[in-house]
């Protein structure tokens, strides 16, 4: 047998994160699939648009399941380390709230400026909660401006079918390959993989035609984790 990869100090093993990623997948398609008669008995519908790949009204708030299951599985996973919760506030915090408030955007249409103000804030505050290095003031800048520019990426694509998904999807698939092969980076395995098994179990009933949308609730959080 080979070596395998250099960098298996992920905390677990590969076998148990990837256990642990697909029942997060399972779990996922399995909520979306209660919330697609529940969204739509309510009428909280896309409605199509010039961008839009579907023709008729489809459930959106699938990321209400998406969250629910994901942001509770990264808090496991923290536990099972040993990392105190607090470590993962910024970033869990910070994913609920703006689910929080996408959510009575989807249903009460809160228009851009608010969304926008609450990435304004929470972004520079997980930047300062990394511990980053002290860094060149334009750097700073740069990712604050390019992460509310990825947040808001997210939330465009949702209208159209499969996209945010497979985004999710790609994303986190490559940043687990890179934390599998760079001691560096090994931290971020089981987070990716878990934000993967997520992406997964929702694209199953977005694929074309898909059958529910993120709506913002999903969209916006997933472009900030």
């Amino acid at each position: 047998m080979g070596a395998g990869p250099p960098a298996l100090t992920l905390y677990l093993s590969v076998e148990t994160t990837l256990l642990f990623a697909a029942a997060v997948a399972v779990l996922v398609c399995g909520g979306v699939r209660l919330l697609i008669p529940v969204l739509r008995r309510r009428q909280i519908l896309d409605r199509p648009n010039a961008r839009s790949s579907h023709t008729i009204p489809t459930p959106r708030g699938g990321g209400i399941a998406v969250m629910a299951i994901l942001l509770p599985a990264l808090a496991a996973w923290m536990i099972l380390i040993g990392t105190p919760l607090t470590a993962a506030l910024p970033i869990l915090g910070g994913a609920f709230l703006l689910a929080a408030i996408s959510w009575i955007d989807d249903m009460r249409g809160l228009g851009p400026l608010p969304r926008l103000a609450a990435g304004a804030v929470l972004a520079p505050a997980f930047i300062l909660a990394l511990s980053i290095q002290p860094m060149i003031s334009l750097v700073l800048f740069a990712l604050f401006i390019l992460w509310i520019w990825f947040i808001n990426l997210f939330n465009f694509m949702d209208g159209i079918d499969g996209i945010t998904g497979i985004e999710t999807l790609v994303c986190a698939v490559g940043t687990a390959v890179v934390a599998l092969y760079d001691p560096r980076a090994s931290a971020l395995f089981a987070p990716a993989a878990l934000l993967a098994g997520a992406a997964l179990g929702f694209l199953i009933w977005n694929w074309h035609p898909a059958r529910i949308f993120l709506g913002d609730v999903g969209s916006v959080p997933l472009g900030f984790l």
